[in-house]
């Protein structure tokens, strides 16, 4: 899965990542649970991305519009 600099599927690609592998969402913290409310964006194409810092900064694709039963990423505790 491609890491984009900008919550777009044209944004230039800023790293990958691996099947399996974990991410740290960046958004606002929700004081006392140690959780963050996610930063999502939807582009123009009707995709949905969620910004994450590490283990690279930038956007990942959630899911789309295409085929809105299918999600990209899959939330888990840690």
């Amino acid at each position: 899965m491609l890491i984009r600099a900008t919550a777009s599927s044209k944004g230039r690609k800023a790293g990958s990542l691996q099947k399996g592998q974990k991410v740290k969402l960046d958004g606002e913290s929700l004081a006392g649970t140690g959780a963050v409310y996610p930063m999502v964006k939807k582009d123009g194409d009707g995709a949905y991305w969620v910004k994450i810092k590490a283990p690279k900064e930038g956007y990942v694709l959630y899911s789309s519009d295409d085929d809105p039963s299918y999600t990209y990423i899959v939330p888990c505790s840690q």
